[in-house]
């Protein structure tokens, strides 16, 4: 069994993805699964599985936005979240931009 660190600050990313809804399975997981970046490194790792987020526009923009903009709504924190989320299970980031 191997054991992954994690910044302190991710468990507040993983609550509001949680609530929010933001990452979803074709499988039936609870979200406690879904959520656990341990259990998509070790998937990877082991099984070598890959999982993929897909950036589309609305998600690109919120991000933008959250550079760009005065005003910070929590909709550009969390599509940043996600990302973070992405980058500490190593799930790859693929962009659908046209």
């Amino acid at each position: 069994m191997k054991f992954y660190g994690f910044p302190i600050g991710l468990k507040f990313i993983i609550e509001k993805l949680k609530i929010k809804k933001w990452l979803l399975s074709s499988f039936v997981i609870d979200d406690i699964n879904l959520l656990n970046p341990s259990n998509f490194l070790e998937n990877i790792e082991k099984d070598n599985i890959e999982y993929i987020l897909i950036l589309d526009r609305n998600l690109f923009q919120f991000i933008l936005s959250a550079y760009k903009k005065e005003y910070k709504k929590d909709i550009y924190r969390e599509a940043i979240g996600l990302v973070a989320f992405c980058f500490y299970s190593k799930i790859k980031i693929e962009f659908s931009l046209p």
